[in-house]
């Protein structure tokens, strides 16, 4: 099967992020980290490229890229290749690092912008032992706080221009437990659901199907979110169809929401959402549990 193409055009901005074949280490060293920085700053000044974002985690990468001359893909190509040539080199190895192409997403509302800046930089959440998430050396988050240099290649401005450039408001939005999605809209829902799709391990290969499953938790999600801009009448609007087409939308939805698949990445989704249980004590997910619930499964913990 051909690739498809990837969307791109001067001034767009892009979420790309890949990781190791196998959960393998990507980085094996701060060396190689302090390396893969330097070419971020090679293929900003060779391909016009700034990144807004990014974080470097142990076996994969995040990065929020702006390609300003529309040549993402010589960007990461030229990243990724000089990248795996000079570890490679350094350990006696060869052969492919990534797990196949990079995934990049195009971030097309200013709302998904602050919302996918602040899930990277939490990404080392995990690891850090209960640290200040300033501490992680290997993400833009520091320098956004004026913390740590700001590196050449990145370029905070548009993020931080929706926070006033104050880095307390910056800081909580980004630490705190819940983040503000009353103002959403259906695409931005799309963008979390695509970015749950690719970090699923079962379904990050599952191009073929990733459209109509993109589609069946678009549609359970916004089903269960108890917000007005996701009413039966408002996600017709969003998805240019009738009341009556979207509520059949919906039950042909639910009909699969005992499949596995679609059990985990909703759960996946709404952990995104609903970090720190916004909707109140636990009642959004004992609802989104019985709507997900009719062959009698359990909804997996988020991870």
């Amino acid at each position: 099967m051909p690739r498809r193409a990837r969307t791109d055009y001067p001034g767009a901005i892009h979420h790309v992020m890949n990781r190791g074949i196998d959960h393998q280490a990507v980085f094996l060293t701060d060396g190689d980290r302090l390396d893969f920085g330097r070419q971020m700053a090679a293929v900003h000044e060779r391909f016009e490229v700034d990144f807004l974002a990014y974080c470097l985690m142990g076996n994969h990468y995040h990065l929020l890229v702006r390609s300003n001359a529309g040549r993402l893909s010589e960007a990461m190509r030229h990243l990724s290749t000089t990248y795996v040539r000079h570890l490679n080199d350094r350990v006696g190895r060869d052969g492919p690092l990534f797990r196949g192409r990079y995934r990049s997403k195009i971030v097309a509302s200013d709302a998904y912008l602050s919302w996918v800046t602040r899930y990277i930089h939490r990404n080392p959440l995990p690891i850090v032992d209960g640290e200040p998430l300033d501490r992680y050396r290997w993400s833009s988050y520091p320098a956004y706080l004026g913390r740590r240099p700001r590196p050449l290649f990145l370029d905070p401005e548009p993020v931080l221009t929706m926070f006033h450039h104050d880095a307390v408001e910056f800081e909580e939005f980004t630490t705190g437990d819940t983040v503000e999605i009353s103002d959403w809209r259906l695409d931005d829902l799309r963008d979390v659901v695509d970015l749950a799709i690719v970090e699923d391990e079962r379904a990050f290969d599952a191009e073929a199907h990733h459209g109509q499953l993109a589609r069946t938790i678009v549609t359970l999600v916004a089903d269960l979110l108890p917000l007005p801009a996701f009413d039966p009448a408002g996600c017709a609007v969003a998805a240019g169809t009738s009341r009556s087409a979207w509520e059949r939308a919906v039950r042909r939805a639910t009909s699969r929401a005992s499949d596995p698949e679609v059990i985990r990445i909703v759960a996946r989704v709404l952990a995104h959402l609903d970090a720190g249980g916004q909707m109140g004590s636990g009642t959004f997910w004992r609802s989104a549990g019985s709507a997900l619930r009719p062959a009698g499964q359990k909804v997996p913990d988020p991870i």
